[in-house]
């Protein structure tokens, strides 16, 4: 649908800073395997974290602490 392309596997790959990445086990927007390409592409992978019952747009809701711990070990992985 989108006539835009962005390749984020190839972007995450030039970064030198940690990537974290959350996504929702269900997405039906944006596969799950999507998320797991993403991360592994990464120079720095971080962490990754599938939330089994969330889709594309609960991630936060339906990840509850198992999210909110992601997020911290995230920003605080980001820090310099």
């Amino acid at each position: 649908l989108s006539r835009v392309h962005f390749d984020t596997e190839a972007r995450v790959a030039t970064l030198d800073v940690p990537v974290s990445v959350v996504h929702g086990a269900l997405d039906l927007i944006i596969p799950a395997s999507m998320g797991r390409r993403v991360h592994a592409a990464a120079r720095l992978p971080h962490e990754l974290l599938l939330v089994p019952r969330a889709g594309h747009n609960d991630v936060v809701e339906s990840g509850g602490e198992a999210y909110w711990t992601w997020l911290a070990r995230a920003l605080d992985a980001a820090r310099p």
